[in-house]
């Protein structure tokens, strides 16, 4: 065992695609399992802004320590519910336990209507127990403006899809598997009416 491997391989999880990952293989081997990826530039982030974040970024959030605080430097730190929900292992450190039955959930201080910030990108990692619909994030002032959900409607086989929602149309893609960790984003243009869905490596666009 003398050959270091770092950053995982092209064919492995978003997880193990980090420089700091750190794996060892004899000297003679190779495989499909080897070799490098490229990362993708993040969704949403003006090109003049790659260098700080800051320009684009508005809220990030680890659920570090079972918290939700935001780590982008903004201050939009999060307010959990009187049933609130519980520390989880995430993808890599901590993440947070929801349980619709119980009404846990987190209520954050930004206003993402459409007519105060017209281009948004929102998503995250989600780990599906069971296969029912569920909100994941919502700005719901009674209209539901902008929401990424796991639902069901329009569908006769009872099976539940990730599912992007603007208020006025809903773009679906791809049967939600329990118990795995999925990749889901939402981005909305309210100046163009575009809304896209990305599921891992699916994308779905509905065109205004």
């Amino acid at each position: 065992w003398g050959r270091l491997i770092r950053g995982g391989a092209w064919n492995g999880p978003a997880r193990y695609a980090r420089s700091a990952r750190r794996d060892q293989r004899p000297p003679g081997v190779a495989g499909s399992g080897l070799g490098f990826r490229v990362a993708r530039v993040l969704v949403g982030v003006p090109k003049e802004h790659i260098a700080s974040l800051s320009g684009g970024l508005v809220a990030f959030y680890g659920f570090n320590d079972g918290k939700a605080q935001d780590l982008s430097g903004h201050g939009h730190h999060g307010d959990f519910s009187a049933n609130p929900p519980v520390k989880s292992p995430g993808t890599e450190g901590d993440g947070l336990a929801f349980n619709s039955s119980h009404h846990n959930y987190i209520t954050l201080p930004l206003n993402i209507n459409p007519d105060v910030m017209p281009q948004i990108t929102m998503g995250g990692w989600f780990y599906q127990f069971a296969k029912r619909g569920q909100t994941l994030i919502s700005h719901d002032d009674g209209w539901f403006d902008r929401t990424l959900a796991i639902d069901g409607r329009g569908r006769d086989d009872g099976k539940k899809r990730w599912s992007a929602f603007n208020g006025q149309k809903v773009v679906a893609v791809e049967d939600v598997a329990a118990e795995r960790w999925t990749f889901v984003a939402l981005r909305h243009d309210q100046t163009t009416a575009n809304l896209t869905i990305d599921v891992n490596d699916t994308r779905v666009t509905h065109p205004g």
